[in-house]
């Protein structure tokens, strides 16, 4: 136990420094007497400071996450919810990040029930898309797909991005893991996020895997329980 508390101090401490150090920066510039800014450079100023204080926010909510996750005291408020508005939601919620990427979703005509935290399962569909998005910097098509039977439902994220490679699948829904390589190490990020995806929906029932090819995309799947018969339990 201290190990990995050693291990997640070290981590942690290791990702905040680089926002910190960024709004440092802007901050100081901003406060510093003998220099005169036009507003256009105030304006970057301020820009950076609310895009890394916004990056602090989302570690700490991860971190704050795993936390519950792993306590067994993350809360699930279920209720009976339209996954295919949900998944519409998600998708118009992250189509401002990039105009490189078509974000288009392919569900059944019938609309498809299930009772799940609507806001936690947001909450991965949007970390899933943030993903896609970060690693198909030359952009494409990223598609939500729902293949329903009669016990559950599957949701899958594919990208048409730089892939990952098989011995890392398993590897990626470790909390702080990182794929390396040359595209990866310019993108930042805490290697937090599939590990609070995996921890959200195994809170569910269900369970969440990547398939993919490197150079040719990924695809991230989970799966929802949906409302069981009585007499099929």
């Amino acid at each position: 136990m201290d190990r990995l508390r050693s291990e997640l101090i070290a981590n942690v401490s290791h990702e905040l420094r680089t926002p910190l150090g960024l709004i440092k920066i802007s901050a100081s510039s901003l406060l510093m007497e003998d220099a005169e800014f036009d507003r256009a450079t105030e304006r970057k100023f301020l820009i950076s400071i609310s895009e890394e204080t916004t990056k602090l926010e989302t570690i700490v909510e991860h971190l704050l996450d795993l936390g519950r996750i792993e306590s067994g005291r993350l809360r699930l408020d279920k209720q009976p919810t339209d996954l295919g508005r949900l998944v519409a939601n998600a998708i118009k919620s992250m189509e401002a990040l990039s105009t490189r990427h078509r974000l288009a979703s392919h569900f059944p005509a019938e609309p498809l029930v299930a009772a799940v935290d609507a806001k936690r399962v947001e909450q991965v569909l949007r970390n899933l898309l943030d993903n896609a998005i970060k690693y198909s910097p030359e952009g494409g098509t990223i598609t939500v797909q729902a293949y329903p039977d009669n016990l559950r439902i599957l949701l899958a994220v594919s990208d048409e991005g730089i892939g990952i490679p098989a011995e890392e699948w398993e590897r990626v829904f470790e909390r702080f893991h990182r794929v390396e390589n040359e595209i990866t190490r310019r993108m930042r990020g805490a290697g937090l996020g599939l590990a609070v995806c995996q921890g959200i929906v195994e809170a569910h029932g269900g369970r969440i895997w990547v398939e993919s090819q490197p150079g040719a995309g990924s695809t991230f799947c989970f799966t929802l329980p949906l409302r069981v018969p009585e007499d099929a339990q």
